[in-house]
């Protein structure tokens, strides 16, 4: 970038836990300003004068104490700067022309990064600092907040690679240093020294914002071309860049140690799952990783012999602890686990919260942190029922086993990038889902594990005369009608669209054991649903009207998978409409539910029942138990049919292929594949009471056998590979 006929001084920021320059060196014609380490507190009698106008205080800056060092001490007309190691290929003329155009800002063309702004934070850093710089943004810099927000939804990226006027420069650094500034006083020390320079980190974003926000302004000149100034040493053997690896793994992991290039072992062990020494070498370098986020020093920096600290992990045998802690919230089902763990002989430790709202909207992660750091090493393993994005990095973060018993459908898995950690381990009922989301989310530990019965507390439950004059009936249903959402949004959709949404769910509904709504609405009609109308009234409804499954964001995705939701309720909503509508012309039926309809002439409509103490009783006494299916469930067994033939109850349900696994139609449960073969076999098993008594004590048994906590746990517990808690 050699040209005489601009004034222009170009830094590159070697960044290794720094806090204050302390030499300017040069790479051909571009200047670079090095920072100095925490660890380096004496300056070179040559670079005195750079200690000048730095910040008195510059714990937590990082890159952007360099950012400060340049606006205090240089006076070019033209400032660059690279903070990610990469600097413009820029020609003579093209420099001339971004000068003679009088443009302030020359910027590296956007990339498009794997996930949205936001995510890649929280997937590096701590998501408390983010959401207090939100705070900070939305209160001090109002213009700027929508911005913001829509830039952290996005995945477009601006690398941190500028030359700038030096008016714009020091525009952006008075702004800058304001944020940050406010920001420090609310942000705890880490632990980590890397995390500790969180505001250089923050600097990067609030670069992107000022640039987004000010772009019509400033009109950058925008080029497409840049380098690396970076030369780490790459993995040149032969047989790495082939595939197949079948040298000394351990011995080749040292020498990247040696050659301080621990992160390289990632590629070393993307070819080498097969080697004999993999889950060692894996398991180190997870640690390693673990703790260069969390900890100041690891066990490399301590000792970085590889050979010794892998015989330490084979030496070492895992203790049982006999303690567990369990993240309670309102789950229908916890009690019922609880209870099982009691039996292990585990002593339960408990937090929880009444509104799940609370974990999804405020800094959680932080809470249970601290919790942990005042418990360490006291839990054989973390478990709750359904996913938590917090608790999964909360225990990461700790080296605990986290495991979670999944009950809702579709299951709600957060970023899904905590679902890759060693310590994650997630349980989903649904066999056909899990598949999908092992093939979608590679290195995840996700299993298959059906729900489970309390036989034990149903056996429990008496029944008197009361109860059987109130709660029996020939058929019931206890469940959701579901409200159909879809037409609120189909107003949007064109006459085509709309009789395109109408012709699938009239051909969805009466078909079971399908995932077909969802192939359809992502078979190229991705175009469909970015009509702003359409994607700004799903994100209003959603984003304010499901607690458990809000949609965070406008992207086609996560409208889309909205819309798919709604589509599978409309779907089931019509479908139970129908049975219970048909079902109720002919016989006694009941309905347990939230809302009513008004093509329900005959049906006797009982409102809503208590899950744990009356709904036994309805399962108990009504001959005929239905149940149908949410659309959202592809092949799982609702946990409705479990308890309802734990209780002793006959169970009428549409074909799951799950159910395959332990019953057979006519021996231990009865199913329908067709709204009118429910019909027929309603009739059949209402005339033949001792073929439907027979039914009934079948899947009992079945459910006792195969379906109950003791055994599911146990399994779950062996899968995640803690075998040596319940050996």
């Amino acid at each position: 970038m050699k040209n005489n006929s601009i004034d222009l001084q170009f830094f590159f920021f070697r960044e290794e836990d720094t806090f204050a320059p302390i030499e300017v060196e040069y790479k051909e014609n571009i200047k670079i300003l090095q920072l100095e380490s925490r660890d380096k507190p004496e300056i070179d009698e040559d670079t005195v004068e750079m200690k000048n106008n730095c910040l008195e205080d510059m714990t937590h800056y990082g890159l952007a104490a360099g950012l400060y060092w340049i606006w205090k001490n240089v006076n070019s007309d033209y400032i660059g700067f690279s903070l990610d190691g990469n600097y413009p290929i820029v020609s003579e003329s093209e420099l001339d022309e971004f000068a003679a155009g009088k443009k302030s800002c020359l910027m590296l063309k956007r990339i498009n990064l794997a996930d949205n702004l936001r995510e890649t934070y929280r997937s590096s850093h701590y998501d408390f600092d983010m959401r207090l710089l939100k705070e900070i943004i939305k209160k001090n810099h109002p213009t700027m907040n929508d911005c913001f927000e829509d830039m952290l939804k996005k995945n477009s990226f601006i690398i941190p690679t500028f030359i700038m006027h030096k008016n714009l420069y020091k525009k952006i650094c008075v702004w800058l240093f304001s944020v940050l500034e406010e920001t420090q006083k609310g942000c705890r020390s880490k632990v980590s020294d890397r995390e500790n320079n969180y505001l250089g980190f923050m600097s990067i974003y609030l670069l992107n914002l000022y640039i987004s926000h000010y772009e019509d302004k400033i009109h950058p000149y925008v080029i497409d071309k840049h380098e690396s100034l970076l030369c780490y040493k790459k993995i040149k053997d032969r047989d790495l860049m082939e595939g197949e690896f079948t040298g000394n793994l351990l011995g080749r992991a040292q020498s990247m140690i040696d050659e301080n290039r621990p992160e390289d072992i990632v590629k070393l062990l993307s070819v080498s799952k097969k080697h004999k020494e993999y889950e060692v070498l894996n398991r180190l370098y997870e640690n390693y990783r673990r703790q260069k986020r969390y900890y100041p020093e690891t066990d490399l920096d301590k000792n970085p012999n590889i050979l010794l600290l892998a015989e330490k992990i084979r030496d070492k045998k895992p203790v049982k602890k006999n303690k567990i802690l369990v993240f309670r919230w309102n789950s229908i089902n916890d009690s019922d686990m609880i209870k099982e763990l009691e039996r292990y002989g585990f002593e339960i430790d408990f937090l929880g919260v009444k509104d799940i709202n609370y974990v999804r909207q405020t800094d959680s992660t932080e809470v249970f942190c601290t919790f942990l750091d005042q418990h360490d090493d006291k839990y054989d393993f973390v478990f709750s029922v359904n996913f938590f994005d917090e608790l999964a990095e909360a225990c990461y973060s700790h080296n605990i086993p986290y495991l979670c018993w999944v009950y809702d459908s579709p299951a709600n898995l957060g970023t899904r990038k905590r679902l890759g950690f060693d310590t994650t381990n997630v349980f989903l009922f649904d066999s056909e889902e899990t598949y999908r989301e092992q093939h979608n989310i590679k290195g995840a530990h996700l299993e298959y594990l059906p729900l489970a019965a309390n036989i034990e507390k149903y056996d429990a439950i008496e029944i008197n005369e009361n109860d059987r004059e109130k709660y029996s009936s020939e058929i019931s249903f206890i469940g959701q009608l579901y409200d159909n959402k879809l037409n609120e949004y189909m107003q949007y959709m064109s006459d085509y669209q709309k009789a395109f949404f109408n012709a699938m769910i009239d051909y969805n509904v009466g078909k079971y054991d399908t995932d077909i709504v969802r192939h359809i609405v992502n078979m190229d009609n991705s175009e469909w649903f970015s009509d702003k109308r359409l994607v700004d009234a799903v994100y209003r409804e959603e984003s304010k009207g499901d607690k458990y499954f809000p949609v965070e964001d406008k992207s086609p995705n996560a409208i889309i998978g909205k819309l798919i939701l709604r589509t599978n309720q409309t779907i089931t909503n019509r479908e139970r409409l129908i049975l219970i509508s048909m079902l109720s012309n002919h016989w006694d039926f009941k309905l347990y539910s939230t809302s009513s309809h008004e093509v329900f002439n005959n049906v006797k409509e009982c409102g809503t029942i208590d899950y744990y103490t009356n709904a036994p009783k309805v399962f108990k006494l009504s001959k005929i138990n239905l149940n149908i299916t949410l659309k959202t469930i592809i092949s799982g067994i609702p946990l409705r049919c479990l308890d309802i033939m734990g209780c002793g109850g006959f169970l009428l349900s549409n074909y799951q292929r799950d159910f395959d696994e332990h019953f057979k139609d006519g021996e231990n449960v009865a199913l329908f594949n067709s709204i009118e073969e429910a019909y027929d076999k309603c009739k059949y098993y209402l005339e033949h009471e001792s073929e439907r008594i027979r039914v009934a004590r079948c899947g009992y048994e079945t459910v006792q056998k195969y379906y109950n906590y003791k055994t599911l746990i146990t399994q779950m517990i062996e899968k995640a590979g803690l075998n040596y808690i319940v050996s």
